[in-house]
């Protein structure tokens, strides 16, 4: 009985999970066709975020990021990126 509960718990929380990136990706689709810049998908403390360019660019400026980190490093951890 009980792994039959917990199978469905799985079943939805995989379902949500996949809307929840869905839902990101398209974020960054629509940022991207109004920026133009390539746009990523992040998973920042179990949120998605959806960041550009740009904004790695300036987080590196106002350092956010810790000193020897590069943009490639951020950019590179990325669950999704949008084409140019």
């Amino acid at each position: 009985m009980f792994k039959i509960i917990r199978k469905i718990r799985e079943y939805y929380r995989q379902r949500r999970d996949r809307r929840r990136i869905l839902r990101a990706v398209r974020r960054a689709d629509k940022l991207h066709e109004q920026t133009r810049q390539r746009c990523y998908v992040f998973n920042i403390g179990g949120r998605l975020v959806v960041m550009s360019t740009s904004d790695i660019k300036e987080m590196r400026r106002h350092r956010v990021l810790r000193p020897g980190v590069k943009s490639a490093d951020i950019k590179r951890k990325a669950i999704y990126r949008t084409a140019l």
